[in-house]
């Protein structure tokens, strides 16, 4: 599986990390545990080398990863994360590793309308 389009470009070491740290799941040398439901809006992982990553459940589907935490607290956000070249998304996404996502509707029937209580 390729996980990656282009060469490794220079990247700063958390951006590095994050890339490196893609390709360990991918080859399953680092273990995910999800922490919350995988109906939520904000699904929580961690790592079992520390790191903290949040993806970002669209009505089921993984739709991106929001943001990763490494073990030493540096968080990258959206824009830190999108901007790691080269990284084939879709490739990342379909790693069985994230378990199933579920649907916003299983946990409230009421979402994204919010009219709960009226």
């Amino acid at each position: 599986m390729h996980l990656f389009h282009e060469p490794q470009p220079e990247l700063d070491p958390a951006r590095q990390a994050l890339r490196g740290l893609l390709s360990d799941l991918a080859s399953g040398t680092v273990e995910l545990r999800c922490l919350n439901s995988r109906a939520s809006v904000h699904v929580e992982y961690k790592t079992s080398n520390g790191w903290k990553l949040s993806v970002f459940n669209d009505a089921g589907y993984w739709d991106y990863l929001e943001s990763a935490e490494d073990p030493s607290g540096q968080l990258l956000d959206f824009d830190e994360v999108q901007a790691v070249k080269g990284v084939d998304w879709s490739a990342i996404k379909a790693l069985p590793i994230w378990g199933q996502f579920l649907n916003h509707f299983d946990i409230d029937p009421d979402f994204p309308s919010g009219d709960a209580g009226s």
